[in-house]
């Protein structure tokens, strides 16, 4: 059977294109208004850079999926708000977190609920030292259903983001739980 391509055409934008997951649906408090981070905390946190790999882009005619600068974006903001560490973007930090997006199992097909389930391996590093600080693997899952939308298109991309927000707000209370100091700086010693 031949599909005439502006009934193909018609279809794909009765049905939608997929679109990735967002940073503002990953990231558990939103994405943060920078003047409404509370500065004076943040300066005396350590600071970090942060880096994810393993997330793949989008394709708009396939499934929706999590790209590693979108998550990042939502880690950052995450680390931001909770106060715990200051991430930094263009200099030098005390620590590098990285993350690797290592499995996403998504379905292929939902009628209703349509759950994702995402395991990251998180890892700090101190920069100084290159020490391994600290290390876990969360898995995370989430589900979104009908009532979320009636789209199935949208209800994965409810799910990653979802999945993802839940891996998000564990690894940074796991980082925040360190209790981590500033590292000491050679201008900060006693003479």
């Amino acid at each position: 059977m031949r599909v005439h391509p502006l009934l193909a055409v018609a279809a794909v934008l009765a049905l939608g294109c997929a679109s990735g997951a967002g940073p503002a649906g990953m990231a558990p408090g939103g994405l943060p208004d920078p003047a409404a981070l509370d500065a004076a905390r943040l300066v005396r946190a350590p600071t970090v850079s942060v880096r994810t790999t393993g997330g793949r882009p989008t394709n708009p005619l396939h499934t929706s999926q999590i790209s590693s600068p979108a998550f990042n974006e939502a880690l950052a903001a995450e680390i931001a708000s909770s106060g715990a560490l200051r991430p930094v973007y263009d200099g030098p930090a005390e620590y590098r977190l990285e993350v690797d997006l290592a499995a996403l199992e998504q379905p292929f097909w939902g009628w209703l609920g349509m759950e994702v389930a995402l395991v990251a391996d998180w890892r700090l590093y101190e920069v100084r030292t290159g020490r391994l600080v600290w290390e876990q693997r969360i898995a995370s899952r989430y589900e979104a259903s009908g009532q979320d939308s009636p789209w199935g298109i949208r209800r994965l991309r409810l799910a990653n983001e979802g999945s993802a927000r839940s891996n998000i707000a564990e690894g940074v209370a796991e980082l925040a739980a360190l209790g981590l100091a500033p590292a000491p700086r050679a201008s900060d010693a006693v003479r």
